[in-house]
């Protein structure tokens, strides 16, 4: 491929809200069900695929809502500034003779809980996918990402957001056996979902969580005693009812 020809892919995954189930989705509830909804804004991510110079690094990535652009060697024993996006990269067997120009953007905030970091890393796995040629489904995509939250960087974190992400729509997520879950989508007339799009509002108050600091406060209350525990029967009933 001659330096000056640029290949570029665009891959975009929603963001997730209201969800009645939330934290049955995780592996100290076993089992449960979720409904929620992936919408508008969505996580964009850009790539740019060219010939690699003698040089030049690998990949350069360009978080844009933190204003961080730096280079990355997909093979490092290390984490530079997200690990999140870099950790994407080692699951790939990427072309040797490329190089990508990686833009990620999302108009949610960061921190809003709203499963932007699952958007993010859905988003991105579809465009290494597709460079990659490896043609996995939407639900290998979500697996893949939840994988990399929880085996590759520790964090603790259910499986609806990476689900709602890769499927969008509104969604019943029904946990069997963590992390097994089968996924059905509920269907709207076009209509009735443009309408649902343009009415709802997404009010951020400014300050960011994280998900997995918040989860591991709920896993202490949990283990603190059983009672704790049988709160998590009428979140799994929310779902049905939705």
């Amino acid at each position: 491929m001659p330096r000056s020809r640029l290949r570029l892919i665009k891959c975009s995954a929603p963001i997730r809200i209201c969800d009645l189930g939330g934290w049955t989705d995780t592996w100290f509830a076993k089992s449960g069900a979720v409904l929620n909804i992936a919408i508008f804004p969505d996580v964009e991510v850009l790539v740019g695929m060219r010939k690699k110079g003698a040089r030049e690094a690998k990949v350069t990535i360009h978080a844009e809502n933190y204003k961080d652009t730096y280079d990355i060697d997909p093979k490092a024993k290390a984490w530079s500034k997200h690990p999140l996006i870099e950790a994407s990269f080692r699951i790939f067997e990427l072309p040797k003779d490329i190089h990508l120009d990686v833009s990620i953007f999302s108009e949610a905030p960061v921190g809003a809980s709203t499963g932007t970091t699952a958007a993010v890393s859905v988003a991105l796995l579809g465009a290494l996918d597709l460079i990659s040629q490896c043609s996995m489904t939407s639900h290998e995509i979500a697996k893949k990402s939840h994988y990399i939250e929880t085996k590759i960087l520790g964090y603790q974190s259910g499986i609806q957001d990476q689900l709602s992400s890769a499927y969008d729509g509104i969604n019943f997520i029904e946990i069997r056996n963590y992390p097994d879950a089968s996924v059905s989508p509920l269907y709207l007339p076009d209509s009735l979902r443009w309408e649902l799009k343009s009415r709802l509002l997404l009010i951020y108050l400014g300050r960011p969580n994280a998900s997995s600091e918040i989860h591991k406060l709920v896993i202490k209350r949990l283990e603190q005693s059983s009672r704790f525990r049988k709160s998590l029967d009428p979140l799994r009933e929310a779902a049905f009812k939705g």
